[in-house]
């Protein structure tokens, strides 16, 4: 975001490191890595204009994406959990964090964040719903070979993207959306509410029963973790 900010990263351009100790993720929640052992990559993209009106339907694209090339990796499946964490056996294995730079009005740069669990075996109490692709097959595997491959993906979608593909990404998001259709728990305010999960809207924000139709942007409600039996 410096070189952002300073004018010299170019579109596309990716850091990959091997090793953080001060990450973030969203609500300046704390994303640690022991090193060598995971994904944790930023790419600058400078957003064409068929994201323009849509910036929430980019954030879903490049969820997709991450999910996609993961998938390549191993056998399970992995859900979105919205808006940004990537579940596999109900626990998470990564997450993505956009911040976007406004000049005026104007959408100019993205800092697409992505931190993924490769090969750490081991979490931090405060981390327990933490897992990694190693802890789903007892399988190792090259975490910057797999970011390689990430950029590469990435960056051939976001440009080949069109205006006719945008209402397909948001489906393809709802089929990927993890426990969508399902009642789960939601912190709003001070106040638990159970509610049933019914999409997400090409603004980005959360379709829900509650109320009869309450829709929840990504800032209003914290998910609220839940046991889910073996095999659910």
């Amino acid at each position: 975001m410096d070189r952002v900010r300073k004018g010299i990263a170019q579109s596309g351009e990716a850091w990959f490191t091997h090793f953080q100790s001060a990450g973030r993720g969203r609500q300046n929640k704390k994303w640690d890595s022991k090193p060598g052992e995971n994904l944790l990559m930023s790419v600058v993209w400078q957003p064409t204009t068929v994201f323009f009106a849509f910036p929430a339907i980019f954030n879903m694209l490049v969820a997709l994406v991450c999910r996609s090339v993961l998938m390549n990796h191993l056998s399970q499946t992995i859900f979105i959990k919205w808006p940004n964490d990537l579940i596999l056996h109900d626990r998470k294995a990564g997450g993505i964090l956009i911040e976007n730079r406004y000049i005026g009005y104007e959408w100019s740069n993205a800092v697409i964040g992505i931190g993924i669990n490769i090969n750490q075996a081991e979490f931090e109490e405060n981390a327990q719903r933490g897992t990694s692709l190693f802890l789903s097959d007892q399988q190792q595997r090259d975490a910057l070979a797999i970011a390689r491959n990430l950029h590469a993906t990435l960056l051939k979608i976001l440009e080949e993207t069109t205006d006719d593909d945008l209402q397909t990404i948001v489906q393809s998001y709802q089929d990927a959306l993890y426990r969508n259709g399902e009642t789960v728990s939601l912190r709003h305010g001070e106040n638990i509410i159970q509610t049933t999960l019914l999409g997400v809207d090409q603004q980005g924000l959360l379709k829900t029963d509650y109320q009869q139709g309450t829709r929840f942007s990504a800032g209003e409600v914290e998910w609220i973790w839940q046991d889910v039996p073996p095999g659910s």
